[in-house]
């Protein structure tokens, strides 16, 4: 709202705003951010429906609107050969481990942020994602942010097993953690499982920048870090794994989410295609 409506429509009362007003200022986002006008269409309508229930104003005129139009790009992945060059690059990375978790089970960025150390079982060898970790400015602060912790989204609580390999990493991760603890002029314990070297939270641009240089490193496509979501989600949809299954690990509340975030590689199209081939040419020979 504050980087996108208009100051005209800022300034009007809530009670005289009407649809042609708000339908101009989609529209004229639209022609080139279509995702930005969809979302502020759907954080007005929010708004707004709230404003109704409170007797605010009468109706809601965002619903007197057209939806916004806009084809969502296709999310990149890594293979699983990629995968595993980029976890090779992390596993000497100081944040290795956080980045094996992410691409492992899935986790946003703001969950494997917010994990704490109580949150890892290693006895049983359970990963407890239990809230969310964000760098946020609340409107009227006079400072630049702070920090906030949330639930993470809606059926999103969700507990996750540890792998060998997570296991290990995890390990040597809380080991390192220790010994910074214990060396690092400074450091105050901000209580997460993830940290700053001298254990503030991690700030996600910080994540991200990490993030991009082990692609390179690891000489793999540059993706987003959401993106090793989507990753997750495919090759555990490549190895035959229930859709069910997928949906819980992700920590979707509806299986639909869940098909967005599964995709068919190339190379598993073509080998289903030449698979279908040969089984027409197989019934060709016969008739022969």
């Amino acid at each position: 709202i504050e980087q996108h409506l208009s100051e005209r429509v800022k300034k009007m009362p809530i009670s005289r705003l009407a649809p042609e007003d708000l339908q101009r200022q989609f529209n004229a986002i639209a022609g080139s951010h279509p995702r930005t006008a969809d979302l502020l269409r759907s954080v007005l309508r929010s708004s707004f429906n709230k404003a109704v229930k409170l007797r605010r104003m009468p109706s809601n005129p965002v619903l007197a609107t057209d939806p916004v139009q806009y084809t969502q790009k296709e999310a990149a992945t890594f293979t699983a050969d990629e995968a595993m060059r980029f976890l090779q690059a992390a596993d000497g990375d100081r944040l290795g481990a956080l980045f094996m978790v992410a691409l492992s089970l899935g986790l946003r960025k703001g969950e494997v942020l917010g994990l704490k150390p109580e949150d890892v079982d290693l006895d049983g060898r359970v990963l407890h994602v239990r809230r969310s970790l964000a760098w946020v400015k609340l409107p009227g602060d006079d400072e630049q942010g702070q920090w906030m912790e949330r639930p993470p989204k809606r059926n999103s609580k969700r507990d996750l097993p540890m792998t060998d390999t997570i296991y290990r990493a995890i390990v040597r991760h809380i080991a390192r953690r220790q010994e910074d603890a214990a060396t690092t002029k400074g450091w105050r314990d901000s209580g997460f499982l993830f940290t700053s070297v001298t254990g503030a939270p991690l700030h996600q641009r910080n994540v991200t920048e990490a993030f991009r240089k082990l692609c390179t490193v690891s000489k793999v496509p540059t993706i987003r870090f959401h993106d090793t979501r989507h990753s997750c989600g495919t090759l555990l949809h490549v190895q035959g794994a229930d859709p069910f299954v997928i949906q819980r690990v992700l920590g979707h509340s509806q299986l639909s989410t869940t098909k967005r975030y599964t995709h068919v590689p190339m190379e598993i199209t073509r080998s289903a295609v030449t698979g279908l081939e040969m089984l027409i040419e197989v019934a060709r020979k016969n008739q022969e």
